[in-house]
């Protein structure tokens, strides 16, 4: 049996890796989260944990004595870690590095997720072995986390993801997918970029690709993301449609008209044959992933029925 600590596990990936790692019985899981641990309601064990508590960190590494640690804790604000640089770079570079040095301290195994943001988006979707370019502070500091990882030089797997959505109702924010059919749902008009490419990832395909991979123990950059590479305006579309939303209520628009603070990498995405070579579990298409999510959300979906 090996044992799994994820951290964030208050997150949308977080939540569906603790929960797929502890349906297996041939894993034990520890899931930690920097809240209360008043919010867990499924049967794995949890613990309260700050990545940036380095004392603590270290104090549950050595208690658990975990095989495996993935991080799923992130600062994802990308435009207010624009403002809040302090806190982007401790949680998303800083405490990445001190979380890799003690996971090679203990022998253990370090999963660590990354993002298409490390990219300047003037050619994507990217190859693992592209070069970065980070425009934005927070796609610096997710640049700055696996740059630490590799040169601490653990046992090490850097999974590259985007547009990361799904359906939790413990999940800690809401993602586009979500936030997308409250609004259709309501009736309320939204415009959407049409000029942002990326291939969207669903949490639960992102979480069984993952365990496969530490299964496994692939080493090294992995992307790990949708099979569908697309326009996030185009994504809106092809969720209201299918889901039977009017798609009317959509509007496109330009990122150049939303100035925002952080900027943003238009033809971002990655490229995910390596994995395709490498993993035998699927890698969904858009329509794949929606089909999943009309089966395994009914109450979802229930409490955002089609407006008459």
């Amino acid at each position: 049996m090996s044992r799994v600590l994820v951290t964030g596990a208050l997150g949308l990936l977080g939540l569906k890796t603790s929960q797929l790692f502890a349906k297996d019985p041939a894993h034990q899981v520890l899931a930690t989260f920097n809240n209360s641990k008043e919010n867990w309601a499924f049967e794995a064990p949890a613990d309260v944990l700050n990545i940036a508590d380095f004392g603590a960190v270290t104090a549950l590494l050595l208690s658990f004595k975990p095989d495996v640690v993935v991080n799923c804790a992130a600062y994802s604000k990308v435009d207010q870690a624009e403002f809040d640089r302090s806190t982007a770079y401790q949680v998303n570079a800083e405490a990445v590095g001190f979380l890799a040095q003690e996971v090679k301290r203990i022998g253990s195994y370090l999963v660590h997720f990354s993002t298409d943001y490390i990219f300047d988006g003037k050619a994507g979707p990217y190859s693992e072995e592209a070069r970065p370019n980070p425009l934005g502070y927070y796609a610096k500091t997710k640049y700055w986390g696996e740059e630490k990882v590799l040169r601490v030089g653990c046992r090490h797997l850097v999974a590259r993801t985007n547009v990361l959505f799904g359906v939790h109702e413990l999940a800690s924010k809401p993602n586009f997918f979500m936030w997308l059919v409250g609004e259709l749902s309501a009736g309320r008009p939204v415009k959407i970029v049409s000029d942002q490419y990326n291939n969207p990832t669903l949490a639960d395909n992102l979480a069984i690709l993952v365990k496969e991979a530490v299964e496994k123990k692939l080493e090294g950059v992995l992307n790990l993301a949708g099979k569908t590479y697309l326009s996030r305006y185009d994504f809106a579309m092809r969720i209201a449609r299918y889901f039977g939303y009017d798609h009317e209520l959509i509007t496109p628009i330009d990122t150049a008209s939303l100035k925002q603070p952080a900027p943003r990498p238009l033809l971002g995405g990655v490229r995910t044959e390596k994995a395709q070579a490498v993993l035998k579990s699927p890698i969904f298409t858009v329509e794949e992933n929606l089909a999943f999510l009309k089966k395994n959300s009914e109450s979802f979906f229930a409490a955002h029925p089609r407006p008459a």
